[in-house]
């Protein structure tokens, strides 16, 4: 896209019990770097991610409460 903002990864927090070629715990967070901007562009602001610290046993999920998944998972099996 010609707009956003791209930024350069400062460092990549792998989760502790990742295995390559296994298919668990296959998750990382990646912190950017902000003072270092690869492609100028029409910047949004960024929003950090709140963390939660209610188990999903202790909450309700009302009917048609909106849920949003993010991630891209595996696309095939070999």
């Amino acid at each position: 896209e010609p707009d956003g903002v791209e930024y350069q990864i400062k460092r990549v927090y792998r989760h502790p019990e990742y295995k390559q070629g296994l298919r668990t715990f296959d998750i990382a967070l990646i912190e950017l770097d902000l003072t270092r901007r690869v492609r100028k562009g029409a910047p949004r602001p960024l929003r950090t991610i709140p963390y939660d610290e209610i188990p999903v046993a202790n909450r309700s999920f009302p009917a048609g409460s909106p849920v949003r998944v993010y991630g891209w998972g595996n696309t095939s099996f070999e």
